[in-house]
């Protein structure tokens, strides 16, 4: 078998140190424009090939980026708002050749998977890092960026306005005269609009749904459901509702998953939106532009949260005191699922 060609064999027949050759591949900047392209075109002429875990080696990289999700890998790959985060997230990575790890919460597993991931960074995505987590990022001398998460004055941060964006939308529908509400969060465990959500991004926009509530003073008829975040287990939770007051005149969730699973109820009880059963969603989410009628959603860009978490995950590898605090505006999509004024 023939030897692998090293750094040493372009060295020599180019003539150059070592560190010239690896500058050539590494830090060309560093080399003047005739020895640079003196060693690329003996490189190419051996057939050289850089060994990437050495160049990673060389920069001091590993050349991973380290994304954690709320969720198991399952749910979070067919969640259409995730699929726009790591489209957002991949564009990157491609364009910075890197690769990208998934750390899911793995039964209380997730120190462990963070301690022993090699990545250069981690990006969050839906998790609020608790101080043990943090103490183990300052350890591991690796920088953070959180995405819908708990806002800290000392990590950058993409957020999208789910507190405004959930107060406007609810607003439409009591403004369209619907007063016998159903809730569906996506939570384990059924959360009113009045509770703890136990997620910041799920807690701002039950705040702004409660706002929305509080402004009315006619009386208004509330339930609440919970289910995951697939349109398969928001059925579920609707199928299994039983309503004291009735059928409810409108569904307001907070994902358009969420909002396909009703879509899907209705089309299993004969009920025809909006004449029978409104539906609100949330996300915006292009994978769902084929529900008829046009959902009634609040869209805001994963692939756009994605991208901005990327680039303040660069900001903090050239300066960890250069922090920022980003926010996704959202914009109102009045479709058809719900009646017209």
């Amino acid at each position: 078998m023939k030897n692998r060609l090293t750094i040493l064999d372009v060295a020599r027949e180019a003539g150059v140190s070592k560190t010239a050759v690896s500058f050539a591949f590494n830090s060309p900047q560093r080399l003047a424009a005739a020895t640079l392209k003196k060693i690329l075109a003996i490189a190419e002429t051996l057939g050289y090939v850089p060994d990437p875990t050495a160049r990673r080696l060389a920069r001091r990289s590993s050349g991973n980026l380290g994304v954690l999700i709320p969720q198991t890998l399952p749910e979070a790959f067919v969640h259409p708002h995730f699929q726009e985060m790591f489209q957002g997230i991949g564009e990157f990575c491609e364009r910075r050749e890197f690769s990208l790890t998934l750390i899911p919460p793995l039964q209380g597993c997730l120190l462990k998977a963070v301690s022993n991931a090699a990545v250069d960074g981690v990006i969050t995505l839906g998790f609020t890092p608790t101080d043990t987590f943090l103490g183990l990022m300052e350890k591991r001398s690796l920088p953070l960026v959180t995405v819908d998460s708990r806002i800290d004055s000392a990590i950058p941060s993409v957020t999208f306005e789910d507190f405004l964006a959930s107060r406007d939308l609810l607003r439409q529908v009591l403004g369209r005269g619907y007063r016998n509400l159903h809730f569906l969060t996506f939570s384990t465990a059924p959360v009113e609009v009045r509770g703890n959500a136990g997620s910041r991004s799920l807690e701002r926009r039950l705040r702004g749904f409660r706002d929305a509530l509080e402004e009315l003073t006619e009386s208004v008829f509330v339930s609440y459901g919970s289910s995951r975040v697939s349109s398969a287990s928001a059925y579920a939770s609707l199928m299994s509702q039983s309503w004291q007051t009735g059928l409810p005149e409108v569904i307001v969730c907070c994902s358009d998953a969420q909002a396909a699973g009703a879509y899907a109820f209705a089309e299993k009880k004969g009920l025809r939106i909006p004449e029978d059963l409104a539906v609100t969603g949330f996300d915006g989410s292009q994978s769902l532009s084929h529900l008829r009628p046009q959902l009634t959603t609040v869209r805001q860009s994963g692939f756009t949260k994605g991208k901005l978490a990327c680039e303040l995950m660069e900001e903090q590898w050239g300066d960890r005191k250069n922090v920022r605090h980003l926010v996704v505006k959202a914009r109102f999509v009045a479709g058809m699922s719900l009646a017209q004024n």
